[in-house]
């Protein structure tokens, strides 16, 4: 008896594993290594496909309220075949995006259970940043914030990664939204990944960060006309504590009140003596030191051959706005060929 109940769970097993493969058999090398599936789309080639249906309409009701719904996930390869099917829940996330949006950037929390089933490890949220809306002016710009997270990583290890992918949005079965997006690393991801700790409680300084990284983050912000972050309050800004490292290292994000990215809703803060996010400024309270200001020039100008490089090398723009992302930079390293105007500007006394 007890052989014929053993033959009867293997064939079981069997013809399960047989219903499955199909399924994901595109994706089980990567799963017996016990990655995210963060970790998985970003490791595919080209653009992945994602198709997801939900209640557009309820989502968009409730997207101040930023309430869960249920929605369906479907990740396609470059052939269009489904190499994984997940149920979950969706969300409206942001600030500033969802109010300005009518489709707000969303959040898909998966069930742990699921995920575990299928080898991945239970990191169970993928976030969407999206196009302000269907134009093609909003697709353009972001492009053009997808570039500057990867910019970003050309100067610092200790970037966040971003990922393009095609989104197709179904409501009731017919496909009501399709564009390109990003998904976005997601806090507890980036932690895992590099075996940091993200500080979210208690009160922070500049001072108190990294000051080699601070300074690379705090002159990338200037060269893409970023006012929009804050050390103090942690405002798009991930502060992380890496083990090999004394001092808390502050990462950026959200990129879309850049000059850079050039919204029509983004304004600087009304008490910076700037009309517009196209003027650069530095906070005085963040401003560096006469070597730290000398030292970063130094740096900056030595990457900038291989930070123009990378402009013209990506694949996902068109040559307008290749041409337009060089000239913004190359505005930039124009003053750093000006050091005693800048000087002025960037250095505390």
């Amino acid at each position: 008896m007890k052989r014929i109940f053993h033959l009867k769970s293997i064939l079981i097993l069997f013809f399960i594993s047989l219903i499955l493969l199909p399924l994901h058999s595109v994706s089980q090398n990567a799963l017996n290594d016990k990655t995210s599936l963060f970790d998985f789309i970003y490791q595919m080639e080209g653009t992945p496909e994602i198709k997801m249906e939900t209640n557009i309409k309820k989502l968009v009701l409730n997207k101040m309220r930023e309430s869960y719904q249920e929605t369906s996930f479907q990740l396609l390869d470059s052939s269009g075949v489904a190499v994984l099917n997940l149920g979950g829940r969706i969300r409206a996330r942001g600030n500033m995006r969802k109010q300005v949006s009518y489709l707000p950037p969303v959040k898909v929390d998966f069930k742990k259970p699921d995920l575990d089933s299928l080898g991945f490890l239970k990191l169970d949220k993928l976030k969407f940043v999206f196009p302000k809306d269907r134009s093609a002016k909003s697709q353009k710009k972001l492009l053009k914030e997808f570039f500057l997270y990867e910019l970003y990583a050309q100067l610092d290890t200790t970037s966040i990664r971003v990922k393009l992918v095609d989104l197709s949005i179904l409501h009731k079965g017919k496909k009501k939204y399709q564009f390109t997006c990003f998904i976005i690393e997601d806090e507890d991801e980036y932690a895992r990944r590099n075996n940091a700790i993200i500080v979210e409680q208690g009160r922070l300084i500049a001072s108190a960060c990294d000051r080699e990284s601070f300074q690379k983050m705090v002159l990338f912000q200037y060269m893409i006309a970023n006012t929009d972050y804050s050390v103090i309050h942690k405002h798009n800004l991930e502060m992380v504590k890496f083990p090999e490292r004394a001092r808390v290292v502050a990462v950026p994000y959200d990129f879309d009140y850049s000059g850079f990215v050039g919204h029509d809703y983004a304004m600087p803060h009304n008490t910076y003596p700037i009309e517009n996010v196209h003027q650069r400024y530095l906070f005085p309270a963040y401003r560096i030191s006469e070597l730290e200001y000398d030292q970063m020039v130094e740096y900056f100008l030595s990457r900038e051959k291989d930070l123009i490089a990378f402009c013209k090398s990506v694949e996902y723009m068109n040559a307008k706005s290749i041409k337009e992302n060089e000239k913004y930079l190359a505005s930039f390293f124009k003053m750093l060929r000006k050091p005693k105007r800048l000087k002025n500007e960037l250095v505390k006394r």
